[in-house]
């Protein structure tokens, strides 16, 4: 009689264990690279230079909004960009009030913030913001849009 006990028991156990688990929101993963180059002031620096964007224009999933170059020469063409993800694109207005949450979640160089996380909503898998590493950069020097 105590066996079915012992089983609910553990089933709820796994029950409660999975739907507690959060999806993942706000966040500094991103490339091993971004760990590489040593400059703590990739993430600020692409907020900066999101900070004059045009905010009528409009940017696609992949699209690189604003880069900067990772100041080693044997990345060529590579750099850190902020691009779009898993959203239907979106314009530059709501790209300049994402931006900032990366550096100020403490994130240096990469991260990642969900789209709707003004709203509440900290899942990245309905969309989100990235700044990350890419191989074509659209420059190797001082942050910019692109």
């Amino acid at each position: 009689m105590h066996t079915p006990s012992i089983i609910q028991g553990f089933l709820l156990a796994i029950t409660l264990v999975a739907s507690s688990e959060a999806k993942l929101g706000i966040n500094c993963r991103g490339s091993a690279n971004c760990n590489t180059f040593g400059n703590t002031q990739m993430a600020f620096q692409l907020k900066r230079a999101i900070d004059g964007i045009d905010p009528n224009r409009w940017y696609n999933n992949g699209e690189h909004i604003a880069c900067v170059g990772s100041g080693a020469r044997i990345t060529g063409n590579g750099g850190f960009c902020a691009f779009l993800q898993n959203t239907g694109g979106t314009n530059g207005a709501v790209i300049k009030s994402l931006a900032h949450y990366i550096p100020e979640h403490g994130c240096k160089v990469c991260g990642s913030v969900p789209y709707f996380y003004p709203q509440g909503n900290n899942n990245v898998d309905d969309g989100e913001l990235t700044f990350n590493y890419v191989d074509n950069a659209c420059t190797k020097d001082e942050a910019k849009l692109c």
